[in-house]
C-alpha cells in the first residue's frame, strides 16, 4: 500500500501535489523502502540457503525484481526522470505475485489463488505464442508503416497500436 500511495503522490505533476502529496508520497516511500530492506535480507538469505535452486521458482524472480524494483525508483524519483513512472508502473504489477502469495495463506482465499496460479500455469504456452504474435505484428506494421505514421513511429507505439489491434 505504503508503495502504490507513495510513488503515485510522488510522480502526480501539479501544484497540488506539490504542496501536499509530496511530502506525505516522501514518507510513505521511506516507509517502503524500510520494508524493502528488510524484505531484501530475508530474500538474501533464503538465496543463500538455497542455492541456485532459489531461482527455479517464478514467485523467488518476481521478489528479486520487486526489490531491484523498489531500489532503481529512488533515483529514479530524485532526478526526476521521465522513466520514474513506467518504474512505478512495474513495480505496481510486480506486486500482485506478492500479494497472492500473501492472500494464499488467508483460509478464505487459498483455495482461490491456488487455483488461479495452477490456470495461469497452465495457460503460458498460449499466451507466450500470443506474446510472440504481438511482437511480430510490432515489427511488422512498424516496417510497413508509411513515413511520419504517429502511430508506429516507434516500437512502443507500435506495440501499443498493435496491443490496441488485436484486442
Amino acid at each position: 500500500f505504503s508503495y502504490m500511495v507513495g510513488t503515485a503522490l510522488l510522480l502526480i505533476p501539479g501544484d497540488e501535489a506539490d504542496y501536499f502529496g509530496k511530502p506525505t508520497g516522501a514518507v510513505l516511500f521511506g516507509i517502503t523502502q524500510v520494508i524493502n530492506m528488510n524484505y531484501a535480507w530475508y530474500e538474501l538469505r533464503e538465496l543463500y540457503a538455497n542455492g541456485w535452486e532459489y531461482f527455479s521458482s517464478a514467485q523467488n524472480i518476481c521478489d528479486l525484481a520487486s526489490i531491484a524494483n523498489v531500489l532503481a525508483l529512488v533515483p529514479l524519483i530524485a532526478v526526476q526522470d521521465v522513466n520514474a513512472n513506467g518504474a512505478a508502473a512495474i513495480g505496481t504489477v510486480l506486486l500482485i505475485p506478492k500479494m497472492a502469495s500473501i492472500a494464499r495463506g488467508a483460509e478464505k482465499y487459498s483455495f482461490l489463488v491456488s487455483m488461479l496460479v495452477e490456470c495461469i500455469k497452465d495457460m503460458v504456452p498460449f499466451l507466450s505464442l500470443c506474446a510472440f504474435v504481438l511482437v511480430a505484428n510490432t515489427f511488422a506494421f512498424q516496417l510497413v508503416a508509411p513515413p511520419g505514421s504517429v502511430d508506429f513511429i516507434d516500437f512502443k507505439s507500435a506495440w501499443f497500436t498493435s496491443f490496441a489491434l488485436a484486442l
